[in-house]
């Protein structure tokens, strides 16, 4: 009796087994089912040197939905998770022209990688003074100063 007892124990953790193994591998394909990539890249100057703390924006082209982030210490910016689809990215800085990709594909599981090298732009300032200045007498070389009654008191 014990060998059939024995027997029907095997049976039962053969099945246990075979069971859990099912489970298993269900389970890793459910999470792999993934709907988003991610896109990365370098932001650098005509010179090839990084632009740090530029602008980078991608755009949804299908959606219109837009997800922005800024350049780290080496020019580098990283979207993550984002929905599978066409983007355009576009990448401004201070004292740069903006610019923009289109087209940038971004496939499931998968990391893209856009590089985007900026062109040098023009940039105005406009000082504005307001007021006058004090009178020059232009007439004389002489130098004048006006001394009040404590100043010629210590001057004495």
């Amino acid at each position: 009796m014990t060998r059939i007892a024995t027997l029907g124990n095997t049976r039962i953790l053969a099945f246990g087994l075979a069971l859990c193994l099912i489970v298993a591998s269900s389970c890793s394909t459910a999470f792999a089912q993934a709907i988003s990539g991610n896109l990365t890249g370098t932001v650098v100057d005509p010179s090839g040197a990084a632009v740090s703390g530029a602008t980078v924006e991608a755009v949804n082209a299908g959606t219109g939905q837009k997800i922005t982030t800024t350049t780290k210490g080496f020019g580098e910016y990283f979207f993550g998770d984002l929905p599978a689809g066409t983007y355009n990215v576009i990448v401004s800085a201070p004292n740069f022209t903006t610019v923009t990709v289109n087209n940038v594909p971004v496939d499931i599981n998968k990391t893209g990688t856009r590089n985007v090298q900026l062109t040098i732009g023009s940039s105005s300032t406009t000082v504005e003074v307001s007021g006058s200045a004090p009178p020059v007498d232009t007439s004389t070389a002489q130098l004048q100063s006006t001394y009040t009654d404590r100043l010629s008191r210590i001057w004495a």
